[in-house]
Formats: structure tokens, sequence, C-alpha cells
């Protein structure tokens, strides 16, 4: 018997990501950052060039992904509270 299941929305974004500080500082984790590292000098060095619109769109897109990567190195429990913190609106005293 074939249980009746939910169609799944292909443009869903997915759950926050978050590495523990062992994954952060595990060798991989390491010599993965120094690969993006060097890669994101890379491309901004070709984006100074003189390019297509279409070449730099493109150069542009594969800078941000590559900074999203990096930002992944983050502790995003301390990203997360100072947005909170930042973003907190102060409460009100109502006065009756």
């Amino acid at each position: 018997m074939i249980e009746s299941m939910e169609p799944v929305n292909a443009f869903e974004a997915p759950g926050p990501f978050a590495l523990s500080e062992q994954e952060r500082t595990s060798v991989l984790w390491g010599k993965l950052m120094a690969h993006y590292r060097e890669r994101l000098a890379k491309l901004r060095s070709q984006n100074d060039g003189e390019l297509s619109v279409d070449r730099t769109a493109k150069l542009r897109g594969q800078i941000a992904e590559v900074k999203a990567f990096l930002h992944l190195d983050e502790d995003q429990t301390l990203i997360r509270d100072q947005l909170t913190a930042h973003c907190a609106v102060p409460q009100r005293t109502v006065r009756g």
C-alpha cells in the first residue's frame, strides 16, 4: 500500500546550515577554506580586467557563491545573536 505523500517544493530554501566547532577546526575544513580564499582572490583579480557585461555578471555570481561558502566558517550562533541584538525593537511600556 502506497501512502499519500505531499509534493516537494523544488524552490523551498533549505534550513539553516551550521558547522560544529569540531568540524570547523578539522584539517579538511582548513584545506577547503584555504582553497576557497585563493579562489576568491583569483576571481576578484579576473573581475578587475576589461570584461563584457555578461562575463562580469558571471564572475560576480561566482564571487558571491565563494563568499557565501567562506561565511560558513563563522559561528552562526554568534552571528544570529548579533543580528537579533542589532535588529531588536525596543519594547514600549504602556502607562494606564
